[in-house]
């Protein structure tokens, strides 16, 4: 069991997928590092989704990274766990037992029957939906992996296939990691001779102590589960489950009169109703005291319903709002729903980019029975115009089957048919009259000739609409013959046609469950796509229209009347990127902080999102200020508090605000601050001087480019030179304290990093020195360099033979600095090659180890002169770490040591060598200091 990331996984990697529209987490990053292989899989409705079903993505990608490692990771076999919330025991451990059996069955037909076992790494999957905690999914998949075993055994005839022979199993939070290393090793001990668990929990890079909240959820949105049971006398109760970042699957009972409470629903399921009292009855009637302020309190909640709930006007319920707040409940958590269906069509083809959209209005139907329906024609009418309005689809990609005229009908049921089959749609809105289904038939929208359109016909599509908007309820103005219609149960008809579209691949459904005002349906409409048409997620597009509709009339309950079901993350289009948007952290993020412990677990939190994970800095700055504008007050004073600011804001490339906050660390008066801090403190000195030095350099050299001869360009020319020797003047006393302050530190106890960090000191004081054109200084600090480390390579050797890694790492830079392109040197110090790749060979794999690989790449193509001809191969294996590591302080780290070699070399060299370093000194500074 190991407490770290997935990054560097060098095994073939088991990977849970609950039915989802796109790849979230561990998924989306592992997609990445093989190239998209999964996400486009996912797109042509091939990927696994039910229990049983599985599929190995094998990482064809080039071997950039040479020598002893192979490609990261070896394959990917995503598993699956059909719907959330669905998913029994005995499905994980049979999924995973055939899962690897199709591994092995690979590996025996790639290999030549050498290797009898083989590794296998799992994260624990399926514990990231309800129902399935960390150690029943660790005890599952061990489980699994026995049964494959047993089975590739038992296997008979011709060669035998390998078999497990080690499973890892690789988990971000400790908490979590250690509940699975107990589970299994309650399971060890049940089963005598199955399984050997290691006595521990391993650490790796960029693992973290718990989530900040107390409970761990994969998805953004709360998932509650509800449904109908029987207690132990019989009498009904509503059952409640929760997985929401709050709580993990507390289940809590609230018994129900059912009478009262259908007495209650057939008032308030009516378009008539405004009376908001019911809503808080119902709300109070339902939930229980216990969790209600996990449901009135969640940012994004999806509800799961039986039939026997799903009749419950959910939208309606109305908790007590706080002071301040006028919005509805269902507005103010952005509410979906989710069927429970009792089947769903897995293999589905989505229409993809070019598919259009289907606008259904007032399709005709039997005058005698059902009236006209002016305002489905108008809601039809607004929709087309907001599908095609600014920013939407070509007027060709959208179809209306709407009359001409007021005064005529509607489209036929053969017109509506024909074109339901002429060509794919992404999304079908229909607004018209429904006839509830008897019998299990979940009925349809009402067409001419007796016919209707209904999920069968859905279902028959080849390709199955993403979005399917059924407003079948509306009542005609002033119309008494359909007000007499009392047989007509909207509520069941919305429900029971949204089940039955899902079962049959539709993702997102949207059904109108009462009469809805013509005006409110057309904000709601106009509102909902325009969101789509953004980019923004079904979930969100959903809150928008509700909320704009509670604003548009507040006496309506037209907001509450569409029942919306599907994928929270479901997007029409991709959104642009918009480099004008602010980015606002969310308050629900960190609305759980009550304590300095749980303010550092989020600063470790983006302290490792943004190392290991590739967050994007920007973001997380934005977090990292608004956790210091709201708790620095109250406990930045505390040193440890302090110490974690400042090195989550370091590592998210605000160095000065990192400095500040280790300063204040140090100097803090309760002492929590460990002696790290210090050295640390020293170091961030030094590399905020090299820093404000490079950023001057960069604006001066970008201004060279200029044309020199305008009184302008002169003048920013000259205003950027004095920038450049204020800020050279201020790095030389940074970089003087930070080696007073090592000095110090050496001084009370010598060590290893302290002796190391002396050297990474001189080093950047010597890419001051070369900026400031100070040739014979920068000499002198290399030289300075090379003896601390070699001092520290020496400190190593006797204590601990792993530790010179680093130490005879540095020395070589040094070397290669001093030489590169001397016409003497032409080969680097055996010792230390040596020494770094006896290293190399024991240690696990991480940024700095797959980074020497490249550096004694371009050490060799330095010492030999033959840089224009790897310059391909290494630029690419720059490309492919970066994918994996995008921290810009650990490429900050890579870009020092590129201005120190290349420069060196490319001022020695000429012509195509010459050219080669310069466009390889770009290429790593776009890593460090992105736009």
């Amino acid at each position: 069991m190991v407490n770290g990331d997935l990054t560097f996984e060098r095994d073939a990697l088991l990977l849970g997928h609950y039915h989802a529209t796109r790849l979230t987490g561990t998924e989306k990053v592992m997609d990445g590092l093989l190239g998209g292989t999964m996400a486009r899989s996912l797109a042509m409705g091939v990927y696994p989704v039910a229990p049983g079903s599985h599929q190995i993505f094998i990482n064809t990608r080039p071997n950039l990274e040479r020598g002893m490692f192979l490609p990261r990771p070896l394959a990917v076999i995503v598993v699956g766990l059909g719907e959330e919330g669905k998913l029994r025991p005995a499905d994980l451990a049979s999924s995973v037992r055939q899962a690897v059996i199709a591994w092995s069955q690979r590996l025996a037909e790639q290999n030549d029957g050498s290797a009898p076992t083989f590794n296998v790494a799992a994260t624990l999957l399926g514990s990231g939906g309800t129902g399935v905690s960390a150690g029943e999914a660790a005890r599952l998949i061990a489980e699994g992996v026995y049964e494959a075993n047993t089975f590739i055994t038992s296997e008979g005839g011709g060669r035998p296939s390998p078999r497990v022979g080690h499973l890892r199993f690789v988990e971000l939070y400790l908490d979590r990691a250690t509940d699975a290393w107990k589970a299994l090793r309650l399971q060890a001990d049940a089963r005598p001779g199955r399984y050997d668990v290691t006595g521990f929990v391993e650490p790796g890079s960029g693992g973290l102590t718990r989530h900040p909240e107390l409970g761990y959820r994969g998805a953004e949105y709360d998932f509650i589960t509800v449904e109908a049971v029987k207690d132990a006398d019989g009498a009904p109760i509503i059952a409640y489950k929760l997985d929401t970042r709050r709580a993990r699957s507390e289940v809590r009972g609230q018994r129900a009169q059912s009478r009262l409470i259908g007495e209650l629903i057939a008032a308030g399921s009516s378009d008539k109703n405004n009376d908001e009292r019911i809503g808080r009855t119902l709300f109070n009637l339902l939930v229980p005291m216990e969790i209600e302020a996990y449901l009135a309190g969640s940012g994004e909640m999806q509800i799961e319903l039986d039939p026997q709930t799903a009749a419950i006007p959910w939208e309606l319920l109305e908790s007590e709002r706080e002071s301040g707040e006028d919005l509805p409940w269902a507005v103010r958590v952005k509410l979906l729903r989710k069927l429970r269906v009792r089947r769903f069509r897995e293999a589905v083809t989505d229409a993809g980019a070019e598919g259009g959209a289907l606008v259904i209005g007032e399709p005709e139907c039997p005058m005698d029975d059902f009236p006209r329906l002016f305002g489905a024609r108008a809601e039809a009418l607004a929709v087309r115009a907001a599908l095609t309005g600014e920013g939407g689809l070509a007027e060709e990609a959208v179809v209306g089957l709407i009359s001409q005229e007021a005064t005529q009908t509607g489209p036929s049921a053969t017109d509506v048919v024909n074109a339901l089959f002429e060509r794919p749609w992404r999304i079908v809105h229909i607004a018209g009259h429904g006839v509830l289904g008897k019998d299990g038939n979940p009925g349809g929208v009402v067409l001419s000739d007796g016919a209707f359109l209904g999920p069968a016909e859905i279902g028959n599509m080849r390709t199955v609409p993403n979005l399917i908007f059924v407003n079948c309820c509306h009542l005609g103005a002033a119309d008494s013959r359909q007000l007499l219609n009392t047989r007509y149960d909207r509520a069941t008809f919305a429900s029971g046609l949204a089940g039955a579209l899902i079962e049959r691949g539709v993702r997102c459904v949207i059904a109108a469950g009462w009469a809805v005002d013509d005006e409110g349906a057309r904000v709601f409409a106009e509102t909902f796509y325009g969101s789509l048409l953004r980019g923004e997620r079904f979930i969100d597009a959903v809150s928008h229209a509700r909320r704009e509709t509670y604003l548009h009339d507040p006496l309506q309950n037209t907001w509450a009347a569409y029942q919306c079901y599907g994928d929270p993350d479901w997007t029409f289009r991709p959104a642009p990127p918009d480099a004008n948007r602010v980015t606002t952290p969310s308050v629900d993020e960190f609305s759980g902080i009550a304590s300095a412990l749980s303010l550092k677990l989020a600063l470790e939190r983006i302290h490792v999102q943004v190392r290991f994970q590739g967050a994007d800095p920007g973001k997380q700055l934005d977090k990292l200020r608004h956790l210091e504008t709201v708790h620095a007050a109250r406990w930045g004073g505390q040193g440890d508090v302090a110490e974690l600011f400042g090195a989550a804001f370091t590592e998210a490339g605000d160095v000065e605000a990192g400095l500040r906050w280790y300063e204040k660390a140090v100097a803090s008066a309760d002492g929590r601050a460990s002696m790290r801090a210090a050295e640390q403190c020293a170091d961030v000195r030094s590399r905020l001087a090299w820093e404000i030095v490079d950023r001057a350099k960069r604006h001066v050299d970008a201004l060279e480019g200029r044309e020199k001869a305008a009184a302008s360009s002169r003048k920013a020319r000259a205003d950027a030179e004095q920038r450049l020797a204020r800020d050279i003047s201020r790095a030389d006393e940074l970089i003087g304290d930070s080696l007073a302050l090592l000095e110090k530190l050496t001084a009370i106890q010598p060590t290893l990093e302290r002796a190391n960090l002396v050297g990474t000191v001189h080093k950047r004081r010597a890419l001051v020195n070369i900026a400031a054109d100070r040739q014979r200084q920068a000499e002198q600090d290399l030289r300075r360099m090379l003896a601390s480390c070699a001092e520290a390579q020496a400190m190593a050797e006797r204590t601990d033979a792993a530790g010179a890694f680093h130490p005879a790492a540095n020395c070589l830079i040094a070397e290669v600095a001093l030489n590169a392109g001397k016409g003497r040197w032409r080969s680097l110090d055996t010792a230390r090659l040596n020494i770094i790749k006896a290293a190399l060979g024991a240690r696990e794999p991480d940024f700095w180890t797959v980074m020497a690989e490249i550096d004694l790449d371009l050490y060799d193509a330095l010492a030999t002169r033959r840089l224009a001809a790897k310059r391909l191969a290494l630029e690419n294996a720059y490309e492919d770490l970066h994918r994996r590591v995008p921290s810009t302080r650990m490429w900050g780290s890579v870009y020092d040591t590129a201005c120190l070699v290349l420069p060196a070399y490319a001022g020695r060299a000429s012509g195509r060598e010459r050219d080669a370093a310069t466009a390889l000194l770009a290429r790593v500074r776009s890593f460090a200091h992105p736009a």
